[in-house]
């Protein structure tokens, strides 16, 4: 199984989380954390909370942490937990997104995770007309 951390610094990961658990379950839950965090925490700080999270998850095939926004404080500290093939970052993500991590989390490999995510995140994204 990957864990899948989804940060915010709002309650935003929390709220999208008992979203995806309402519409899947709560086994579907298995792997997925979110993780609140303050604009104003010091980088170590930050990195103490995201592998204290690690920790908790206990999985042995890798993680991937989905952030707000690429350049943000919270995906700046996440760079230096990257490891290709054993902590990935997505920068940005949908509740879609979050369903297909909650769908095949336990499914699939990382890297194959990671491109699942980004196309099915960009192809639920439309205008209706």
């Amino acid at each position: 199984m990957i864990g899948v951390i989804v940060i915010s610094e709002s309650l935003a990961a929390k709220e999208m989380l008992k979203t995806v658990q309402k519409a899947m379950g709560r086994k579907a839950m298995q792997g997925l954390e979110a993780l609140s965090v303050k604009s104003m925490f010091s980088k170590r700080t930050l990195q103490h909370r995201i592998a204290l999270t690690m920790r908790h998850m206990n999985t042995a095939t890798g993680f991937l942490i989905l952030s707000e926004l690429y350049g943000s404080t919270q995906t700046n500290v996440c760079l230096s937990l990257r490891h290709k093939g054993e902590v990935e970052i997505l920068c940005g993500y949908n509740l879609p997104m979050l369903i297909k991590a909650a769908s095949l989390n336990r499914l699939t490999t990382l890297p194959e995770l990671v491109k699942l995510l980004t196309s099915g995140g960009r192809k639920h994204i439309r205008c209706v007309k």
